[in-house]
């Protein structure tokens, strides 16, 4: 189960983001599928870490894997999208 916990629920979370937000065809779309998607996968991981507090769920390791590559691809994903966003604003003036 930890393996449905920590990778095939937050494949399935961007996978509707993918699907309910315009298809991204090129870098910056696709950073801001990622940009749009940190909220929910954020929600789950605190969703998880309830669940294993109240010993409804056995996910030992499952919230700490996913804050663990979480963390990192949130900064990384802030910073790009800082920066297409500079970049355009560069562009309009």
């Amino acid at each position: 189960m930890f393996y449905v916990y920590s990778i095939l629920i937050p494949l399935l979370i961007l996978g509707l983001n993918y699907l309910v937000m315009d298809k991204p065809f090129s870098f910056e779309r696709f950073i801001h599928l990622l940009f749009k998607a940190l909220p929910h996968l954020f929600g789950y991981i605190l969703l998880l870490y309830y669940l294993n507090a109240e010993h409804d769920v056995d996910v030992t390791w499952a919230p700490i894997t996913l804050i663990t590559f979480l963390i990192p691809l949130a900064i990384s994903v802030i910073i790009l999208k800082l920066f297409f966003w500079i970049k355009k604003r560069k562009s309009i003036v």
